[in-house]
């Protein structure tokens, strides 16, 4: 079998990123043997993150000894989830390029996530991230992002001169598709997010091994940003109306703070509603087949949701809903997974035809 290696974002507190590597990790393992590329400027070990986030928050955890031991067992979760099911131990690629590898690879499969967001990454980085430490006839990407809908002019040359030498291209976002099409004069394959691509039946075998397990009926809600009053009392306005509690993964207070990925993969699946500004929270919303309702970003960093989520919304022929306080949305499920099985099928074939050539 091939050896495969996945060279994506290694964030070890971030829930969509570490569930799209698993997913893709699920995906590859079909066709040979998958280990994830350890990049050595995203390393991170549990006792590095663990320091980082008390001195993070220190000032406010000191008034709770439950929010200090959330803390901790969230990032001990994340951890685990690593070590368990995306293990970064066998490939590693130095800051300065160079490869450290324990056994031979075959195919260097770049993403998902936003892999290419040259907002992120010095240039040195993104030459890395596009593969440039490995032969060419050994790259694809598969649902790549740059995160923007557009480059600056200053970047595009640098992009130009090491995406042309990934022989098979795809990404997420149609955003994507224009980028590289203006700089390479070809269209990208658009592929589904790897979360989206392995079926609801695999994410809740991986969910059966929560550790959390809500008992009452609730409305989620999973913002990276911080929901303005206004949507804070559209929330609650149909939790009351229903009888269901507010639960929010990322508030420090929430029963819910302490999850690690897997909890995070269970709270979606036994939502009544959710409410969210994240891209991967409306990819579980529509894997479970829950009704949801998606926010730009409230934050100082510019940065909106549109690209990533028109394309979700045009692909599974969702009418866009977003930013509205006037309707609380549920699709129409039985077409949309008529729809996403379609899109499932396509994406696995362009991968397999990609790794084959």
């Amino acid at each position: 079998m091939k050896n495969i290696a996945i060279l994506t974002i290694n964030d070890n507190t971030n829930y969509g990123n570490r569930l799209q590597n698993y997913a893709l990790s699920q995906l590859l393992s079909q066709f040979g043997n998958v280990t994830t590329i350890l990049m050595s400027n995203h390393a991170r070990t549990h006792e590095r993150a663990i320091v980082k986030q008390i001195a993070k928050t220190m000032p406010r955890v000191m008034k709770t000894r439950r929010q200090a031991a959330a803390e901790l067992m969230r990032n001990k979760r994340f951890y685990q989830f690593t070590n368990r099911y995306v293990p970064d131990n066998t490939v590693r690629i130095s800051k300065d390029g160079t490869t450290h590898t324990k056994k031979r690879i075959d195919r260097v499969v770049i993403g998902s996530d936003q892999v290419w967001n040259y907002l992120w990454f010095s240039p040195s980085e993104l030459k890395l991230m596009m593969g440039s430490s490995f032969p060419a006839h050994e790259l694809l990407s598969y649902a790549a992002s740059f995160g923007v809908d557009h480059l600056d002019d200053g970047v595009k040359s640098l992009f130009k001169q090491y995406l042309s030498r990934i022989p098979h291209l795809s990404v997420r976002e149609e955003a994507a598709v224009g980028i590289i099409e203006g700089l390479l004069g070809e269209k990208p394959q658009l592929v589904l997010d790897p979360t989206l691509a392995i079926d609801s039946a695999q994410w809740a075998q991986l969910a059966r091994r929560s550790a959390i397990t809500p008992e009452k009926p609730y409305v989620l809600t999973y913002f990276l940003g911080t929901p303005t009053q206004e949507q804070n009392s559209y929330i609650h306005a149909y939790a009351k109306k229903h009888g269901l509690e507010v639960r929010a993964i990322n508030n420090p207070k929430d029963a819910s703070y302490s999850s690690g990925p897997i909890e995070f993969v269970r709270l979606f699946q036994d939502a009544s509603y959710v409410f969210t500004d994240s891209f991967h929270a409306c990819c579980f919303s529509v894997i479970f087949n829950k009704g949801f309702q998606v926010f730009n970003r409230n934050s100082k960093i510019k940065k909106t949701l549109n690209s990533r989520m028109e394309t979700l919304f045009s692909e599974l022929q969702i009418e866009n809903t977003m930013n509205r306080l006037d309707v609380y949305p549920f699709p129409d499920y039985a077409a949309v997974d008529t729809r996403l099985q379609q899109l499932r099928e396509d994406s696995i074939t362009w991968l397999k035809n990609a790794l084959a050539s």
